[in-house]
């Protein structure tokens, strides 16, 4: 959740209003996205790779990107593919 919240505030104006920010997390998220993945990488070095690890690995790489063209869509597809299962 961290991963997510780290990302809300560049997709909401102060009214709680959506919007597409052209990047994609705003200041102040970054303490929260090095966080999330700390916890990210603590979890997944116990190799029991469940659907909750692979959803955030997921959120990793979309708030560890810059921009949506800057997102590492290959590593992307992978986790959604194990997701799918």
């Amino acid at each position: 959740m961290l991963l997510h919240h780290a990302r809300r505030a560049s997709r909401t104006t102060p009214t709680a209003a959506w919007y597409r920010s052209p990047t994609r997390t705003a200041a102040g998220g970054t303490h929260l996205i090095a966080e999330g993945v700390a916890i990210l990488q603590a979890a997944l070095a116990r190799d029991r790779l469940g659907e909750f690890q692979a959803q955030a690995a997921i959120a990793a790489l979309h708030a560890d990107a810059p921009t949506a063209r800057e997102a590492d869509w290959v590593q992307i597809v992978e986790w959604y593919d194990e997701l799918a299962g």
